[in-house]
Formats: structure tokens, sequence, C-alpha cells
């Protein structure tokens, strides 16, 4: 997992003959399991020389590449963890010597609806030192890369959007890339090298197979190489300590975002979703909707409709969603004792 290589395999899973050819690695299932997926943990060094002349730095000690078993299945839970413990020595001074110890543990946790892929939680942690013989008169650039990896295949059969979220620690990667492996197409890329970071990525799935060729949770030690910043490294001992995830949500179009927030869900209720075929959204009075005097609801801001003197089990009907944008359906009330409360929920495109 040399970070070179992991470099040309990116590119590679991006064109039409790398994700033809990631299909080949599914395990054989039955026809029904529609979401397949291939886990481990994965270690490896990378050291090159720094110096005048031709010389190198090569692993003297050490498994070149460990990994753990492969965990092949549909959903639940997959544990795995990978030792790295390599010496690389230049061939310029036998005496510059730099040895990688670490240990990473990961899991992998998918669930399914209705046989198509609903989320998963992909995360990893581990310590690793890295030692030079020399300290800052090493001549061996060196970096230890540890890892938990995954490919998937799964289906859709409704559209939605994927939602992707990334949390990680100081040098770390991660890595989640969501091809059609009909079309030819990226749906979602999302690649991230660098300190600790919080973001979220998503794309639009229409009805379909999905694959997903390159999926990874990394920690790096020492100084860095390929497409990783140089750590301030040259010191004799290095330690990382990290723990990072990924976590991913499918949302059926048009579905909400989460919950209901706000007071005014007393009284009235949002939707777990809007219609996409009619643009609208259709909220219901609770049995408490005799204590409100009006009522106005919004969408992203716009006013939509006005109500006074609700009843229990009446209904207000908002029309003219927008299909290609994010919905935030907001209700302002007045209350007949005095006071407001208000209450919004979010609801994803019907569209990509």
């Amino acid at each position: 997992m040399r970070p070179s290589s992991r470099a040309r395999r990116i590119a590679a899973v991006c064109a039409s003959a790398g994700l033809a050819a990631g299909l080949t690695w599914l395990p054989a299932g039955p026809a029904s399991a529609t979401v397949q997926n291939d886990f481990w943990a994965a270690a490896d060094g990378n050291a090159s020389f720094t110096g005048a002349g031709a010389f190198d730095c090569n692993l003297t000690a050490g498994v070149d590449s460990p990994q753990s078993t492969h965990a092949t299945f549909s959903s639940g839970t997959a544990t795995e963890s990978v030792d790295l413990d390599q010496t690389f020595t230049s061939t310029a001074d036998p005496s510059d010597t730099t040895r990688i110890v670490g240990h990473y543990k990961g899991s992998l946790s998918v669930s399914k609806r209705h046989g198509d892929l609903a989320g998963f939680a992909m995360g990893g942690s581990g310590t690793a030192t890295l030692t030079r013989a020399l300290g800052n008169a090493s001549q061996c650039h060196t970096t230890g890369f540890l890892s938990v990896q995954a490919q998937t295949q799964f289906t859709e059969t409704k559209p939605g959007w994927l939602y992707v979220n990334r949390d990680t620690g100081a040098s770390a990667e991660t890595v989640f890339i969501v091809a059609n492996p009909t079309t030819m197409q990226t749906v979602l890329f999302e690649l991230y090298v660098g300190n600790a970071s919080k973001a979220t990525a998503r794309g639009f799935l229409s009805p379909g197979t999905y694959l997903v060729p390159e999926w990874a949770v990394v920690m790096t030690v020492g100084d860095g190489g390929g497409m990783f910043k140089s750590a301030p490294g040259g010191r004799t001992v290095e330690r990382t300590s990290l723990a990072s995830k990924m976590t991913g949500t499918f949302y059926v179009a048009g579905s909400a975002l989460g919950g209901t927030r706000g007071n005014a869900r007393h009284y009235v209720r949002l939707p777990g979703s809007v219609s996409c075929a009619h643009r609208s959204a259709k909220l219901s009075w609770t049995s408490r909707a005799g204590q409100v005097a009006t009522a106005s609801f919004l969408v992203n801001g716009k006013k939509k409709a006005a109500v006074s003197n609700p009843r229990a089990g009446r209904s207000v009907l908002l029309r003219h969603l927008s299909r290609t944008a994010d919905n935030k359906i907001t209700a302002r009330l007045s209350l007949k004792g005095g006071g407001h409360a208000s209450a919004s929920r979010a609801y994803v495109p019907c569209k990509g």
C-alpha cells in the first residue's frame, strides 16, 4: 500500500476498464444477496534514499505488505487487524536503519433495507512508532501506513442520495469512491489526506447496481511520501496514535434528513418525506391543534400557506416544492394562550 501505488490504483479505478475489472473480486453468493462486502486490514512501509549517489533504502527485516484475512459478507459487522514490523537500511551506510512498528484494528458495519444498502460505518484506530538509528542524519525518507480497506457492490431500487461523513485525526487518509459499472461513471469521489477533519459529501444514485472499488481509512507515521505531505520528520523516534472513521446513509429521494426540530412538533406533524411526484408536502395537525391561533408555513424561507384556528386531524398541503434543491419546511405558530412555537425539518432533493 505504498502511496505511489495507491495513487495509481485510485486513478485506475476511475477509468472505464478499471471499473469493469473491479467487479471480478465479488464473492459468489445467493441471487438475493444485493450487498456484498470484502473487508481487510493492511499495512506497509516505504523508504527512499535522499542523499547523493545511486543508493537505496531497502527492506531488510519484516514482512512486505502484511494483510489480515478477508471478511466477505452482506450485512452485519466484521473486524480485522494487522501488525507492522519493518526495518529499512541504507545501502550507503549500514548503520542508517529505520524501524517501523505498529498495530491497527478496524471494523466495517453494513446495514440493509429491503435488500438494498441502507448505511455503513468503517473505522480504524492504531498506534505506530518509527525509530531512526541516526535521527536527523538519516538519509532514508521513511513512512509507515496502516489501514482498513474494503470493496463493495450494492443495489438501490429507489432513487436517492448517499451521504458520506468523514471524521479523521492528523496524519490520516480517507478514500471512498462510488461508481456505476454499467455507465462507467464515478458518482461520488471522496479523497482526503491531511490533518484532523470533519466533512460530508453526497452523491445522487438512480436505481441500479453500484460498485465501491476503493474504500479505505488510513493512518501514517514518519516522513510522508507520494501524495502525503512530508511530516516534520527527522526525529529519532516518532509515535502516532490515531482513530478515524467514515459513516454513510442512503436517503430515498424526498425523504427527511432527520427528525423534526422545535416545540411546534407537538401541534403539527411534519411528514417523513415530501411527494416527489406531486412536488408537495402534507402536514397534519395533532390533538393539541386547538391551542393554536394562527400558523404560517415556509419552504426554504418562502411562505407557502397560512392557517387560522386549525382543527385536530386536518392537514395542510404545501405545493410547488423544488425537485432539485433541498427543501426545509418551517412551521411558525402563534398560540391562543400567548406565546409562539416553531419547528422545522429538512428533506433531500428529489433529483440529482
